[in-house]
């Protein structure tokens, strides 16, 4: 089976059983996709994350559960104690143990802002949670090549283009009305390959630029706006159950409720104006 494949990125993609569709569509377009993991592997003396961990994103998140597609840029470049890669194969996330990303920690910022009273900031970076309720974390490279600190020719950036073009093509085709966001102007390139209604773009989370248009960019109200329209379910962005969901209620369950209200409110008035005209008869009968 081994000599099947091209590449060791190769092996562990179209081994993986637990991506859903995903694996059916890849695999139609197999000798593309070997074509770039091939220039990956000889870009550099290494990459991370692990190679097993590469393609995490399209494991945590099916393709026929995919309602979001948050665009990230390149893997986290930092190393962990006993070289383990601080990157998860999934954009923005990291492990539970892991310290919160200053990109994180500014996304829990924004969510925050648009839901005051229901979010609460967890003590970790872990994005699973929300991976799991449709939302693709995806990179514009799923791999980063440590030698691109001494020299740019390393960068692994472009050479995950063609890949990153065909799974938009998959989603797009395979998907309803997915939404797209982008942030920062890196992910932005992708733009043009999807419906324009479909998109959402911002200043990248960074420190650098999260004052520049990200802070204030209503992401997260609006894609569950945008899901309560195609009555798909809305993503919770807590991780505390205990807390009420981030969902945004219709406008017409809002007006009925608010009309549900009125009339109760009525009924009340109507029910205390009747006991008092009660009270009034029987204090003259018994006068």
């Amino acid at each position: 089976m081994g000599e099947e494949y091209t590449s060791e990125l190769g092996k562990v993609l179209f081994s993986l059983e637990d991506i859903g569709e995903w694996r059916e569509e890849f695999l139609k377009k197999r000798k593309k996709i070997e074509r770039v993991f091939e220039k990956v592997e000889n870009r550099g003396s290494c990459f991370y994350p692990h190679t097993e961990n590469v393609f995490r994103a399209f494991q945590l998140t099916p393709l026929e559960e995919v309602k979001v597609v948050i665009w990230g840029q390149d893997p986290y470049p930092a190393m962990l104690d006993k070289d383990i890669p601080r990157a998860q194969g999934y954009s923005f996330g990291v492990a539970k143990d892991d310290s919160i990303p200053k990109s994180l920690i500014n996304i829990y910022k924004e969510i925050k802002e648009e839901y005051p009273r229901e979010f609460r900031a967890p003590k970790h970076g872990d994005l699973t949670h929300v991976a799991k309720q449709g939302v693709l974390f995806l990179n514009m490279a799923l791999t980063y090549c440590p030698d691109e600190k001494k020299d740019k020719k390393y960068s692994h950036i472009n050479i995950w283009t063609p890949f990153m073009n065909i799974v938009v093509e998959i989603i797009n085709r395979r998907t309803n009305k997915c939404i797209h966001v982008f942030w920062g102007k890196k992910s932005e390139k992708m733009k043009s390959e999807v419906p324009e209604a479909n998109a959402l773009c911002a200043a990248h989370p960074s420190p650098l630029s999260a004052y520049r248009g990200f802070f204030g960019c209503n992401h997260f109200i609006q894609i569950n706006i945008t899901l309560d329209k195609l009555e798909r379910d809305q993503i919770n962005w807590n991780t505390d159950t205990s807390r009420p969901p981030t969902f945004v209620e219709k406008k017409e369950k809002k007006e009925k409720k608010k009309e549900k209200e009125k009339k109760e409110k009525k009924k009340e008035k109507v029910i205390i104006g009747f006991s008092l005209a009660l009270n009034v008869v029987h204090a003259s009968d018994l006068g």
